[in-house]
């Protein structure tokens, strides 16, 4: 774990940088210079290109990470891989756009006739869906490499400062909404550009088709059908709050809402990332191996340390949660979403907690077990979305959210303890949600009327308190290594 630990360093910092950048976009820029229905645009055609991405891509993102090493050895067989890999998804691309745009009038009518915003997203949808499948195939053939810095900082930081300029030009008049819509999709393109060039660049490859017979095809086709529809579910979820406001509200200017509030909620995240990108080959190469305590010490050692991370950004967020909403462009506005952070924090902090099962799962000879579970996490979402949306709003969105992932992490973690005798979960880890309690608790008698001041003070004294108290506790060896390491630094100085 130390290994990834310091690996994952210059990654979190890239993804910090990201999140600071977003933040400053979404929740003062965009929230300033564009209409909740404007924001809630983008936000849907991210959500609808997203859901068609996995048919596009075939599971070959996860696919590459199981079967790469299997035909490396081989230049001939190397290039037959990468050629079939890289050229099918774009062949089914062009298929998928040449059908969209036949049926265009009609997906139209039935799906965006009451949304002007959305009158042209069949023109937009293929560019974007090709950023999306290109950007994760080639995220995954460097990740193999742990050439993971390109990828994580085209997609964290510069598409973010796209954003940012178009909204800009958009304000001074200099580009219209439509025109914003169209370079955003063409500079995520021109992103995956860059790392197709860099990837080739790295690892030299020459186009060559056919298979030369390596039995292992066979495992790749099977292993990519199942995982397609698993990958499909598990966007349907995480896509499928957006959508179901949209439809069930008819309003964008809602998911507008939703969306500023949700990215409050998923920052908490953050900390998962890295260490999934470093840890997906060292899960595929020791379970292979058949060396499982390996994977059960990463297993153990990641979850507590995730949740410690996300929990002192959680503590950082809701916190400070009204002193946010006071001083964001507008905050009257979004303020609806408040408990919508609440809901989506909690959710991503449990989903932190119990680690990386999902991955231990996808790779291990259990893999099939995803392809049930992912689908009937989907169908608790929309039942979930639809019931809790139509009572309570955009609130039920979220709590419809948490409730999905409780029950899927739930189960997966069942799944991973009885099939390979697993488990993350130990006293640590009520200590730690216990002491994030306790110090959110804390936090209510911290009152300063500027809310600038507010947040830095309360920050301050809450995170303090929750380090120092998980220092002397000797909760996590790896984050007083860090913490020890640092001290030692400062006092060389």
């Amino acid at each position: 774990m130390g290994v990834i630990t310091n690996k994952s360093a210059a990654v979190t910092i890239i993804n910090f940088l990201g999140i600071v950048i977003a933040a400053f976009g979404i929740l003062y820029i965009q929230t300033k210079y564009l209409s909740q229905e404007e924001i809630g645009t983008i936000k849907t055609l991210n959500a609808i290109s997203l859901i068609i991405f996995p048919f596009v891509l075939m599971g070959f993102g996860s696919a590459v990470y199981r079967y790469y090493h299997y035909f490396v050895n081989n230049e001939k067989e190397k290039n037959q891989f990468l050629t079939f890999v890289i050229l099918l998804p774009l062949f089914i691309l062009i298929i998928f756009t040449i059908a969209s745009l036949m049926l265009k009038g009609w997906i139209d009518d039935y799906f965006f006739k009451d949304s002007p915003y959305l009158a042209n997203i069949i023109y937009l949808l293929p560019g974007m869906v090709f950023h999306y499948v290109y950007l994760n195939l080639f995220e995954s053939l460097l990740t193999i490499k742990t050439q993971i810095i390109l990828s994580n900082f085209l997609k964290s930081v510069v598409s973010r400062l796209y954003l940012i300029g178009l909204v800009i030009l958009y304000t001074t008049g200099l580009i219209n909404f439509n025109t914003l819509l169209i370079f955003y999709i063409t500079l995520h393109i021109l992103n995956v550009i860059i790392l197709a060039i860099y990837y080739f660049y790295q690892n030299p490859y020459k186009i060559k088709f056919g298979f030369n017979k390596n039995k292992k095809f066979k495992g790749f086709s099977i292993y990519s059908s199942y995982v397609v529809f698993g990958s499909l579910s598990g966007v349907i979820v995480a896509q499928i709050d957006t959508l179901m406001i949209g439809s069930i509200t008819e309003s964008l200017g809602k998911v507008g809402i939703y969306t500023i509030a949700f990215f409050m909620g998923v920052v908490i995240e953050i900390p998962k990332r890295p260490v999934i990108q470093l840890t997906i080959p060292l899960i595929s190469k020791y379970l292979a191996d058949g060396e499982n305590h390996k994977v059960e010490d990463l297993f153990k050692k990641s979850a507590i340390n995730l949740l410690i991370l996300g929990g002192i950004i959680f503590i950082l967020i809701w916190g400070n949660i009204d002193s946010i909403f006071s001083i964001i462009p507008n905050g009257d506005n979004y303020v609806e979403g408040k408990y919508v952070v609440f809901f989506i924090g909690l959710s991503k902090l449990f989903d932190l907690a119990v680690g990386i099962n999902f991955e231990i799962i996808q790779y291990s000879k259990y893999y099939k077990w995803n392809i049930f579970l992912t689908p009937f996490l989907a169908i608790i979402a929309i039942l979930t979305n639809w019931y809790f949306i139509t009572e309570y709003g955009i609130v039920g969105t979220a709590v419809a959210t948490a409730i999905s992932i409780f029950l899927y992490n739930s189960v997966t973690s069942i799944v991973v303890y009885n099939k390979l005798k697993m488990n993350s979960i130990n006293f640590r880890h009520l200590f730690v949600g216990g002491l994030i309690t306790l110090v959110l608790f804390l936090g209510t008698f911290i009152t300063i009327e500027n809310p600038f001041l507010n947040i830095i003070g309360k920050s301050f004294i809450m995170v303090t308190v929750f380090i120092v108290v998980l220092y002397f506790t000797k909760m996590s060896l790896e984050i007083n290594r860090i913490i020890n390491t640092a001290i030692s630094r400062v006092f060389r100085r």
